[in-house]
């Protein structure tokens, strides 16, 4: 069986050739498997969070799983260096939002102040809509990987 069949007959509660593997390839473990400079592309996939679904995909082919998870893309951020440490940038406003997290996987650690103090505020956190979320580029990792793997 190739993986897209193993894995469709598993979810119809078939009985496929082996148990399908479908890893979460968590960002430092595919960096590390693949030999990268781990600070170095932290930084460059901030810049560029296309890289972060192409690393994963990547590793999950050299891995031969069946199948891997992929992530919906934050904005591209500026990253900057002060104080010996290093932080995500508005690359619209210049704006400092929060420290690089090099050891949870490479977010942004934003300051501690809630977002949330009322009902209206969660009524004016914006939602996108799928169509929205599609036009914004942030799937096209996504489909590009579609396209490759099958």
């Amino acid at each position: 069986m190739k993986a897209k069949e193993r894995v469709r007959t598993a979810m119809r509660r078939g009985v496929p050739d082996r148990v399908p593997v479908v890893p979460q390839i968590c960002t430092p473990h595919a960096i590390r498997a693949l030999g990268l400079d781990y600070e170095a592309t932290i930084l460059e996939t901030i810049r560029r969070p296309e890289l972060l679904n192409e690393r994963d995909y990547r590793c999950a082919r050299e891995y031969g799983v069946d199948g891997m998870r992929a992530w919906t893309l934050p904005a591209p951020l500026d990253v900057t260096k002060a104080d010996g440490k290093w932080y995500g940038v508005d690359p619209k406003t210049g704006q400092r939002l929060g420290e690089v997290d090099f050891h949870g996987g490479g977010g942004i650690l934003r300051p501690e102040s809630p977002v949330i103090r009322t009902e209206e505020d969660i009524e004016r956190i914006p939602v996108p809509t799928p169509a929205e979320i599609i036009k914004s580029g942030r799937m096209d990792s996504i489909k590009r990987i579609l396209r490759d793997a099958g």
